[in-house]
């Protein structure tokens, strides 16, 4: 049987073939709230992980898998247990809920039924 390790490794960023130069948005986020530890509201994190990456537009989606991938990475590592614990999982739970809200307010535009049921 396979022995998971729970320590956090090194994590290689994900762009295209692997290339340092070019990293995926998660792993800008990831390095940005590492170094930075913004701590404000949801709001201005928002803002800051739109201004990583400039010139593309980034959805409610990204941006929640990007902060579940930064704290999920975080919340391993040593230095930035605390952070996690006190401000970062705040964050993460608050857009949780926010795109929840977003996509249950979209899903029901699209129907014509108020009927609970037909969630």
């Amino acid at each position: 049987m396979t022995n998971i390790s729970s320590t956090a490794h090194h994590y290689t960023p994900s762009g295209k073939d692997n290339d340092p130069t070019e990293l995926s948005f998660d792993d800008k986020v990831l390095h940005y709230i590492e170094q930075n530890k913004p701590k404000g509201s949801l709001s201005e994190l928002m803002d800051q992980m739109r201004e990583l990456s400039p010139d593309k537009t980034i959805s409610m989606q990204q941006m929640n898998k990007a902060l579940l991938y930064s704290d999920t990475y975080l919340r391993n590592t040593d230095d930035s247990r605390d952070y996690t614990d006190s401000v970062l999982d705040k964050f993460t739970i608050q857009l949780l809920g926010v795109n929840m809200l977003f996509n249950n307010m979209m899903y029901k535009s699209f129907t014509q039924s108020d009927d609970d049921t037909s969630l």
